[in-house]
């Protein structure tokens, strides 16, 4: 008693073969669409990022629900924002069975359009705001992204405390600044 039972012996240190390999087709087409944004010093750098958060950074985000959790095109969608000193660019990212792809061109088409014409909710903004400022910590975890982040405020010149300051322009959006970004 108190000792544990393993009917199948130990564990081998490695197994014989670690990764398998399955030869067939892989039918799928990889769709990435990429736009281009304003550079470091633009005043709208968070308000572009809440945007892109809310139609593609997770799985609670707009294009996720529009495109996997409902008619279940795609298993995942991802969505990006850099910005350098001369521009930035965004993208939207994702990938489907060939079939599917027209179908997924729609949603993202008809999801862009709304955003385009209507802006967001408050309730899209405010949840996609939480999500950011709960995962502000998370983004700093490397020395690299310290460095990054530090060295953006040392090259504009701002100075400041980055994360009170990255909380401050989340809290600072505003439903009109969403839609004025996002036409």
């Amino acid at each position: 008693k108190g000792e544990g039972v393993n009917p199948s012996g130990p564990l081998p240190a490695f197994r014989e073969h670690p990764l398998q390999l399955v030869d067939g087709p892989i039918r799928r087409t990889f769709l990435s669409l990429g736009f281009r944004t304003p550079d470091l010093r633009d005043p709208d750098q968070t308000t572009i990022k809440l945007l892109v958060d809310a139609l593609a950074g997770g799985r609670g985000s707009i294009l996720a629900e529009s495109l996997r959790y409902k008619p279940g095109l795609v298993y995942g969608v991802r969505g990006g924002f850099e910005s350098y000193s001369d521009s930035g660019q965004t993208n939207v990212t994702t990938s489907t069975d060939p079939e599917n792809l027209q179908e997924v061109l729609d949603v993202l088409s008809a999801t862009f359009s709304r955003v385009y014409k209507e802006g967001l909710p408050e309730t899209e903004i405010e949840s996609s705001r939480n999500e950011m400022k709960n995962g502000l910590p998370f983004e700093l975890q490397t020395s690299k992204a310290w460095v990054q982040a530090f060295s953006d405020k040392e090259a504009l010149k701002v100075g400041g405390d980055y994360v009170a300051d990255s909380l401050k322009a989340l809290s600072d959006v505003k439903e009109e600044d969403m839609r004025r970004v996002a036409s």
